[in-house]
């Protein structure tokens, strides 16, 4: 393999990676509505937290739902 192949490899395989990324910082919140003390929410919303301080990988970063629609967190 030639340099210049090897630097297109390398080159496209770092645009990938970095794309890969990006798509997954992108999130989908609703800003619809509002929830109450002791709604199936705030449960959702606490067992989550729980769940994320517990289980959260070394890296800092965990990826987790809990509830159904409406109601999911």
């Amino acid at each position: 393999m030639s340099c210049s192949r090897i630097a297109s490899f390398v080159y496209l395989l770092t645009l990938a990676s970095l794309l890969q990324t990006a798509f997954g910082l992108f999130h989908n919140c609703s800003d619809i509505g509002s929830f109450s003390a002791g709604d199936p929410y705030e449960a959702n919303l606490k067992q989550l937290i729980e769940y994320l301080s517990n289980q959260t990988p070394p890296s800092g970063f965990g990826r987790r739902a809990i509830g159904q629609n409406p109601n999911r967190v």
